[in-house]
């Protein structure tokens, strides 16, 4: 009977972790914003507080008391972490929700809310109003006149590619819902725009700053990109090039890309600033030849470079890197990344100019050695003490006391 007792409740415990865990993965962040909301006043949320679904069904009936088109657009899966995610370039997932939410009105952001998807599908009184459901797929989706003319939208983003990293996938979606936002709006004028997901990516802490670091910019480069060049084998990222000559000293913008082994960028003055490269000195390793820079039909060679890595990695510096030649130097600033013999428009993994092991890294490393060598000698010093007693001599007669009962 008590083992009995006793395994029913270790089974309910079991069952009450298991719900409560369940109930806690459903709580995902929210984006909700409109092109008017002149119609009722705001209210104030607190920013980290978490949203039952009873909680937010009253919020989004205060929104649609006057009956604006709703679009939802519904991730598999998101997280905070996704919100304040940003790459070496300081660029995150979602600039054309950044730049709407700059324009738009009635802007809220709930970071846990639990879900939110069931409490407009199912919850909440539409009158008598359908919702239209959509699945993201090759086609614009701006284009669907039939999507475009429905008050309420629902339009699923379950699209990943196996070979998609989160970030591209999040920045695509970016600009889909940017298209269709702005063409409901244009139409409708009065527009309640959702975004959220099902289910929580979140992520353990061990995960995600790794990919940053390992990737850093390796993402397709944007044609429209002034700070990225590319031929057929080799991609630059560079965002700031300054040249000088003497005491003269240019900017080197608006470059326009070609060569094939060698990445040729011509500028305008009738600037041209050659990349060279060779993968002979070490097998299974690139190297940068050298710079040659062409001013008016004259040459400067920087062949004093330091600049490799090996084969289908990239070299990346986040530190100011200097190609000098006596008076002339060509300087590239910070986040500088450059590798040969590729194909694609997609960076490798980078091997980095910061090594591990830095100069405060070994000072650091030295003070800690020299106090640990102290404290040894120190305790062993300590421990080889020999306290005397002044009752006890070894070479004399022991110390006898009778005690009488």
């Amino acid at each position: 009977m008590v083992a009995h007792m006793w395994s029913g409740s270790v089974s309910l415990c079991f069952l009450l972790i298991y719900i409560c865990s369940v109930y806690s993965t459903e709580f995902v962040p929210l984006f909700m914003w409109e092109s008017s909301s002149e119609s009722h006043p705001k209210e104030e949320i607190p920013a980290l507080a978490t949203i039952t679904a009873d909680e937010f069904k009253d919020i989004v009936m205060q929104k649609l008391q006057n009956k604006p088109v709703v679009v939802i657009f519904a991730e598999e899966s998101l997280s905070v972490e996704d919100f304040s995610w940003k790459d070496e370039a300081g660029k995150g997932s979602f600039p054309n929700l950044e730049s709407i939410s700059s324009e738009s009105d009635g802007l809220t952001y709930l970071p846990f809310v639990h879900a939110p998807l069931h409490a407009f599908r199912h919850h909440l009184p539409v009158q008598g109003r359908e919702w239209y459901n959509l699945k993201l797929g090759p086609s614009s989706l701006s284009n669907d006149d039939i999507a475009l003319n429905e008050t309420l939208l629902y339009v699923n983003l379950d699209d990943a590619a196996s070979d998609e990293d989160r970030p591209d996938l999040l920045k695509r979606h970016d600009a889909v819902i940017s298209k269709v936002y702005r063409a409901l709006a244009e139409r409708h004028g009065d527009v309640l725009a959702v975004y959220t997901a099902h289910h929580s990516s979140w992520q353990t802490g061990e995960e995600t700053p790794t990919r940053r670091i390992r990737h850093l910019l390796a993402t397709d480069l944007e044609a429209g990109d002034e700070k990225a060049y590319g031929n057929n084998r080799t991609l630059l990222y560079a965002p700031t090039m300054i040249l000088t000559i003497g005491q003269k000293s240019t900017t080197l913008e608006n470059g326009i890309v070609g060569g094939d082994e060698d990445l040729i960028i011509n500028f305008p003055d009738n600037i041209t600033v050659v990349f060279s490269f060779e993968n002979t000195k070490s097998p299974g390793y690139w190297s940068l030849q050298g710079v040659h820079v062409t001013v008016q039909n004259e040459l400067y060679n920087f062949s004093d470079v330091k600049i490799g890595a090996p084969l289908e990695f990239s070299y990346h510096c986040s530190q100011e890197v200097v190609f000098n030649a006596n008076d002339n130097k060509l300087n590239i600033s910070n986040d500088f990344q450059i590798q040969p013999y590729i194909d694609g428009r997609r960076f490798g993994a980078a091997y980095d100019c910061v090594y591990f092991f830095t100069v405060p890294i070994w000072s650091g490393l030295f003070v800690c050695t020299v106090f640990t060598i102290i404290m040894i000698f120190g305790l062993g010093m300590i421990m080889d003490i020999k306290t005397m007693d002044r009752f006890d001599d070894p070479k004399g007669k022991t110390i006898t006391i009778n005690v009488a009962d």
